[in-house]
């Protein structure tokens, strides 16, 4: 699988199941288990190159993000570039809004490019 194509899949699974959650649930916690166990805590530092390069195509291209999303992707973005060294450099820690505010972003780019209009309560 190529790595564009592995970013789209990861980005979209991620999407799904935090819209589902929102759908059954409200506001997402972002402590969530499902989430951080499922996502955050397996991808590794190649998921995350591959869902930043997807995210890239597509905040450059003509889907009207917003500039919050653009501000998430750019900083997230900052901190990975800085410690891709470190394994699943995302994870950690002291990274955790970072990664939280980027599968929000990823979540609402998806929904905005698919059409789909669900509110994180």
């Amino acid at each position: 699988m190529n790595t564009i194509t592995h970013g789209v899949d990861e980005i979209c699974s991620i999407a799904d199941t935090l819209n589902g959650i929102i759908q059954e649930s409200g506001a997402i916690d972002i402590n969530n288990k499902t989430i951080w166990d499922g996502y955050l805590h397996r991808w590794s530092n190649q998921d995350w190159a591959a869902m930043f390069e997807v995210m890239g195509h597509i905040t450059t291209q003509t889907f009207n993000t917003q500039p919050w999303h653009e501000r998430n992707l750019a900083d997230a973005l900052e901190v990975f570039i800085a410690e891709q060294h470190q394994p699943r450099c995302m994870d950690q820690r002291h990274n955790k809004k970072r990664a939280w505010k980027m599968i929000m972003t990823m979540r609402e780019v998806v929904n905005q490019v698919r059409g789909v209009r669900i509110e994180n309560k």
